[in-house]
């Protein structure tokens, strides 16, 4: 698949309409620092979806058609230390459909910078429509940037999250604790390029609502 970034995509995301900027490592980030690309994808061989728990699918936007094409390896929305200027986390909503006890949370993610290649990965209760208070957190290894087509799979321990039926959710990515300077990027997904979900991004003025295309590529189950 050609990975080609149109300006237009910056429109979508920003106010700010430039395109752009290569960094040293190879990456690009728009002038905004809210979006990653990343040229020819750094690995070949495909990783399958081995993780994927048992039981009930509470949200999945995974694509499924073609184990090299289940998301869009090498471009989402950053997060982490971005030299400084900008410091993001960023965050997806999902309402389950049922009552549901998590077992475990994928995501499809990468590092382009950092001595750590490690990522934090929570899920929020709503708090009128941004991340509130957290109900999970755990760290997690992430692989270098532009890999596909892997996931990061975290299972949760049995029984401890239970989630309402209606009740808006978050997960949400950001930097872990004894990783600091690590920024990289939450993959677009492929499976739906019609319908935004609620998305927030966190700076220094706390989580800000914007509902977003492409979405972030994951997926929560339970029992």
């Amino acid at each position: 698949m050609t990975r080609t970034f149109l300006c237009a995509l910056a429109v979508a995301i920003a106010a700010n309409t430039a395109c752009l900027a290569a960094t040293p490592n190879g990456v690009t980030i728009t002038p905004d620092g809210r979006t990653v690309h990343v040229g020819p994808i750094l690995h070949t061989v495909t990783m399958p979806r081995t993780h994927r728990a048992a039981g009930t699918t509470i949200f999945d936007n995974f694509a499924s058609l073609d184990p090299n094409g289940v998301y869009m390896a090498g471009q989402g929305f950053a997060f982490g230390d971005l030299g400084g200027t900008y410091s993001f986390k960023v965050a997806a909503a999902f309402t389950p459909a049922a009552n549901a006890t998590v077992t475990e949370i994928d995501i499809a993610a990468g590092v382009f910078s950092g001595a750590k290649s490690v990522g934090q990965v929570h899920l929020y209760a709503d708090a009128s429509g941004v991340p509130g208070t957290e109900l999970w957190t755990h760290e997690a290894t992430l692989p270098q940037e532009g890999a596909c087509c892997g996931v990061v799979a975290l299972v949760l321990k049995t029984g401890s999250i239970k989630l309402t039926a209606g009740t808006q959710y978050w997960v949400a990515l950001t930097t872990a604790s004894g990783a600091p300077k690590t920024a990289g990027s939450w993959y677009f997904n492929v499976a739906d390029q019609v319908d935004p979900i609620p998305m927030a991004f966190w700076t220094s003025a706390g989580w800000n609502a914007s509902p977003s295309l492409p979405n972030v590529a994951f997926a929560v189950y339970g029992k």
